[in-house]
Order: structure tokens, then sequence, then C-alpha cells
């Protein structure tokens, strides 16, 4: 036995020699040579399967899945560059993953952070979680596409501060990255501390956060790492919709055909994930450029100064558990009667407001959850898109607010009935100081109106406002002072906590009159001079936020303070002029008036316009080339009066490039057929025929 025994001993022996030099002869030629990369084939298919709707054909699916991302990145071996900011790594090294947080500050519905950790988890490696801060990239206020106002950066600021918390806790001592710097070199130099050649972020959609992202995917690219954005902050894909106008029988720009549109073309909003319950979060200290939260530089100087955002943050919870809380609250205690009560300001019904457009805006509360949680079943299992329709159809119109700025990347700057820019009752307080001393009294609460000092001032303190106020503030700044909208659009960014450049331009532009709905069902209830109370029967929002005409009797006095007898005022403690101001405009009707004029004035320039064209035509040849071509240069309908826009590329299925009718106020088309006893409907019959002929007007 021993005889048999030992040279069965020494043939392992010499096997297990035999594979360990093996091994080593191995791993010596795999640490020589090149990381293997894929075939040209390969990659340009694994690539349409990780990208963006951003770089795909048309006929594919715009948006990648954070399955699908995942599991492209782990299928995938991309070469690193020679000039990335570290040496490349063995070939057997484990590859994490980077998750560029930006406008979507959750762990909850994270495609991008649930992709991350997947990635990273099949190839071993650890999850990277960054926020760059780079105020060169984050907008330019000279354009259309603004930086963050302050109120925003203070809100940004805490919801860093509770995410950072919250991944700790969750996923032990991690945390987030926080770099102040340009936006390829920080994540570039992430992506080379984990060994990672994917870096995953939700899509943003303002036009200079899309033309960043695409400059920093290229920058990445050249260093051998692909930027994956996911979808998260919208609902449907805004890219694919197209109003079908041929099959609408509501206007161009109004809510339900971009619902029917949406809903065919723009995707099925997935239902909501939960967030991982493990991940392999990485260490965030350490790296090159990290930084902390407060040197970021986030906080602005002026709140250093004298904290004036104390007031923001006693309002607010602005964490991912505030979000999630006041989504419960509203569910639990206001939905079922929001549909009544949806237009009171007075925050003392629980029912008027579900505060969550901040942690939409921040992406802390995902859209997907809110409706999927509407859908499937409100209070007593009744839907909670039948509770309340009109809060279901809110979700739709933050969509449409991107959707615009997506065809309209000047929404914020240029309004989309352009002929309505040269009103001559526009003031501009650039070059008119009255005009200037009317914007500021108005930006402070000091216009002698209650119920536009009590939102204005609101917003100063909370960085909010009820829907209610922010149409009359809006309404008051456009009609009654005669400043351009675009002027308290820039004051609203800078103080708003949800500033939103495309619900806060979409907004802007249609009490300026000039966007795509004019706010005609409200045109009776946004007058400044407490007449419509509805919204704060008792006055109680006006006695918190103007104190000094908290004395006077519950109701229509606190309104209309003037209205009150020299002993009532006295009683109050008020004096009008003195302790509280006295009205900016004496003649509310008068203004109004102004404001007709202007809008008459440019409308009725474009029915001079085509009846011109029509006797210029009259006089011509019939084979006169450019007389006989389809025209879109006359943007007043001479048959209904309505106002026309061009359809701008990618908003309609046919339509795009020809004249479609807006929804236009009843009273301005009244005002145009009346006008001059009646010159300008003569002048709009006599247009008709040559509008017909020569005008290139879309079916509907």
């Amino acid at each position: 036995g021993v005889a048999r025994r030992e040279p069965r001993d020494a043939f392992e022996t010499s096997c297990r020699g035999l594979a360990m030099a093996c091994a080593r002869l191995h791993a010596a030629l795999m640490a020589r040579a090149p990381p293997s990369t894929p075939s040209r084939a390969c990659a340009r298919d694994l690539g349409h399967r990780a990208r963006t709707w951003s770089l795909r054909p048309r006929s594919r699916r715009r948006f990648a899945s954070a399955d699908d991302a995942a599991a492209a990145v782990a299928r995938t071996i991309v070469p690193e560059a020679a000039d990335a900011p570290r040496s490349p790594p063995e070939a057997s090294a484990p590859r994490g993953a980077v998750v560029w947080f930006r406008q979507d500050l959750r762990l909850d519905d994270n495609q991008a952070f649930r992709a991350a950790v997947r990635a990273a988890n099949r190839r071993g490696g650890e999850v990277l979680c960054l926020f760059v801060w780079s105020p060169d990239e984050e907008g330019n206020d000279e354009g259309a596409s603004w930086a963050p106002g302050e109120a925003s950066r203070v809100w940004l600021h805490h919801s860093l501060d509770a995410l950072d918390r919250d991944i700790r806790r969750r996923y032990g001592d991690g945390g987030v990255r926080f770099v102040r710097g340009e936006h390829a070199s920080a994540v570039a130099t992430a992506a080379a501390d984990v060994n990672a050649t994917a870096v995953f972020a939700s899509a943003r959609y303002e036009p200079a956060h899309v033309e960043g992202d695409e400059r920093t995917r290229r920058a990445l690219a050249e260093r051998g790492i692909e930027l994956i954005t996911l979808p998260g902050h919208l609902l449907f894909d805004r890219e694919k919709i197209r109003v079908d106008m041929e099959r609408e029988r509501y206007f161009f720009g109004t809510l339900m055909p971009f619902v029917h549109a949406a809903e065919k073309f723009g995707g099925k909003p997935g239902a909501p994930s939960p967030a991982p319950p493990t991940a392999p979060v990485a260490h965030s200290s350490g790296g090159v450029g990290a930084s902390t939260l407060e040197s970021l530089g986030l906080i602005p100087p002026s709140d250093v100064a004298c904290d004036w955002s104390a007031g923001l943050r006693a309002e607010w919870d602005m964490s991912e558990s505030g979000a999630t809380e006041a989504w419960a609250q509203f569910k639990r205690m206001g939905l079922a009667g929001y549909e009544d009560g949806h237009g009171r300001s007075d925050l003392t019904a629980k029912s008027s407001t579900s505060a969550l457009s901040p942690y939409l805006r921040f992406g802390q509360l995902s859209p997907r959850r809110v409706y999927a949680e509407l859908r499937d079943g409100g209070a007593d299992g009744v839907e909670g898109r039948r509770l309340s329709r009109t809060f279901w159809h809110r979700l739709y119109r933050r969509e449409f607010a991107y959707w615009q700025l997506g065809v309209f990347p000047e929404l914020a700057v240029t309004s989309w009935r352009s002929h309505y820019e040269s009103r001559g009752d526009w003031r501009w307080p650039e070059r008119d100081p009255a005009a200037a001393e009317d914007l500021r009294r108005w930006q402070k609460g000091e216009t002698g109106f209650p119920v536009v000092d009590a939102g204005m001032r609101r917003l100063v303190r909370t960085g909010w406002m009820h829907q209610t106020e922010r149409m009359l503030a809006a309404t008051f700044l456009v009609d009654y002072l005669h400043i351009h909208w675009s002027h308290g659009a820039r004051w609203f960014h800078d103080y708003l906590v949800d500033a939103d450049l495309a619900i806060n331009s979409m907004m802007w532009q249609n009490a300026g009159k000039s966007g795509l709905d004019q706010w005609d069902v409200f045109a009776g209830g946004l007058v400044p001079d407490g007449s419509a109370r509805t919204h704060d029967p008792a006055g109680d929002t006006i006695a918190r936020y103007v104190p000094e005409l908290a004395g006077l009797p519950p109701g229509h006095l606190r309104h209309r303070p003037w209205e009150a007898s020299a002993k009532t005022l006295a009683a109050a403690g008020v004096t009008l002029g003195d302790t509280y101001p006295s009205r900016i405009v004496a003649d509310v009707d008068a203004a109004r008036a102004r404001m007709l004029a202007g809008v008459l004035e440019v409308r009725a320039r474009e029915v001079a316009h085509a009846a011109a064209a029509a006797a210029s035509a009259g006089s011509r040849s019939d084979d006169d080339d450019d007389e006989n071509a389809r025209r879109t240069d006359v943007l007043v309908d001479v048959f209904t009066g309505a106002d026309y826009v061009v359809a701008p590329p990618g908003s309609t299925v046919a339509a795009d490039g020809r004249l479609l009718p807006l929804s236009t106020r009843k009273e301005f088309k009244r005002t145009l057929a009346k006008a001059e006893s009646g010159k300008i409907a003569g002048a709009m019959g006599a247009a008709r025929d040559w509008a017909l002929a020569r005008l290139d007007v879309a079916a509907t």
C-alpha cells in the first residue's frame, strides 16, 4: 500500500505545480496584453441599448431602461484612453460605476441609481455617488436657460445634505462626493477612482443642460467612459410627442391635445421601483477635486450675511423623507377635497394645496410614483385621478411645460405669440424710472392691493406661493402695471424654491397673454381690487403675511382697506399711505383698458397686413410665383379673430411650419370686431379670399 501511494502523491504534486505555473504564465500574459475591445458592430449595438433617446435613431426606443443600461455596461469592455486621469488598472480588477446626481435627489425610484448599483454588483465593483457644481455650466442668465436662483440654491444645498445622510444611513459610510469644477473633468476623475467605464445620470431637459450633457458625453467618450442618461424627471418621452391636430377638437396649445399625444406617442410611464436594499457605495472622501458641501458655495453670499433663508428652513423639510410625508399627507387629507378647494390660498384649508412642487422640481419625489398611486388607488379604493381630475391634470401640465420648452427653447424670453412683443402699452423698467419703481413695489409686496401683496410677501418669506396667488400677482404686473412678463418671470425664478424654467416660463407667458393659453376661463377672477376673494374669503392669508392689516375685521375690509371707515382704520392701527401703502394704481378699470388697447393695436396691425397683402395680390398677375406661394406671416385669423402661431419643428404630426389657430380671449375678439366702428371687421372680410388662397393654415 505504501509503495502504491508514493507514485500517486508524486503525480499529484507534479500536476499541482504545473497548474500553478500555467496560472502564473496566464496572469503575466494578461497583464502585458491590452484590454480586449469588442468588434465595431458589437460596440455599436450595445451603445444603442445603453444610450438615451438623444443619440438614437427615431425608430428605436428613446430611453434605455435601468436594467438594459446596466446589462449593456456589464457585457461591454471599453478600453481606457491613454490620457485618462489615472493609469488603466489590470484587466482582472473589478469595475465600478458612477451615479451622477443632478435633479434627482432621491433613492426611491431613481433609475440611474439602480442601474449604477446593478452594474457595479455584476462586475464586482463599487458605486461612487457624485454631485458636481459648475456655476458656468448650470445655465446662462443672459440667455434663455437660466442658472438656479438664490432660493433654489438654498434648497439644493439642504436637499444634498439630506441625500448624503440618507445614503450613509442606508448603505454605510459612503455618502456623496461633492466637487466644484468642470463637469467632464470631475466625472472622469470619479470614474477612474472606482475603475468605471459607465456613468449613470437622470436626463435633464433645460436647453443649457441638454447642450452641456452632450458636451460632457463627448468629452467622456474620448476617455473611454460612457455617459448613460435615463428617464426619471418626466413621465413621458417629450421628444416623441407629436400633436395630431387633424384629430383634435381643441385648439393647439390647450392641454387636452397634449394629453392625447402624450398618451399615444410618449410611452407608458413604468411602475416605480423602491430603492435598492443594498448597494456597494464607495467612500466619498478623497479623490482629486473632492470637496465639502459647504465649500461648493451653493448658499448665496446674501444669505450668509443676513440669513434670509431662515423662513424657508422653517417652512420646509428639504429632504426625500419630507417629500414622502408631504405626498402621504396630501393623499390622506387633501386629495378627496382638492377638486372643490384647490383655489383656496388660505392654508388652513388642508385641501387647498399639495405643496409638492419643490419636491418634484428637485427630484425628491418620483413623478412615476405619484402617477401610479393616483392611477391605481386612492381613498376608499377610488382611483386618485377620479377623486380629483384637476390634480391629475396638474401632472400633465408639468409635462406640457417641458414639452413646450423642448419644441420652443426660447420659452423663457420670447413670446409664443410674437406679435404681442410690440404692444404699445408695455413699460420697460430698464429705461423708465417710474416703471422701475412700480416693479420694485410689486417685488416687495407694497402695491397697496392686499391680495397681491400677501402673495408677494409669502414668496419672499417662504419661497413659495399658491397657484392663485401666482396668477393674481402675474396678472397685476402685466395687465395693470403694464410691465413685460419677462421681468416677473425673472423675479419668480430667483425667489421660488420650486423655480422651474419650463413651468415658470409657461405661466408667465400665459399671464402676458402671449403664451399658448390666455387664461380666458380666469379672466373675471384675477382682478386685484379684492372684489374676487374666494381664494381667501376671510382674509386669513392677508392677516398672516400683511400683518399691518390683521387688525381689520375678517372679510372684505382686509381685501379692500380703502373702503374702511376712519374709525375702523384707527381701531386697527392702519393709516393708508403710512403703515400700509396707498394703491399703486388709482384707477384699475382705466389700467385694464390700456392693456386691452395694447392688445388690440398689435392684432389690428396683423389684419391690416393681411388686407394690404390682399389688395396687392389683386393688382398682380396670377403667374407671379412669389405671390402665389403660401405664407405664414399673418398672425390673426381674418375669419374668427383668433391668433395664429407657426407650429415649431417637432411639435405636430403633420403641421410643423404651418399656421395653427390658438385659443384667444373672447374679449380680444369682440374688441377687434367692434374697433373703429367696424372698420377692422371690414378689412378682415376684404382679406378672406386672399387668406384662403395664400395663407398656409394647417387642417384642424
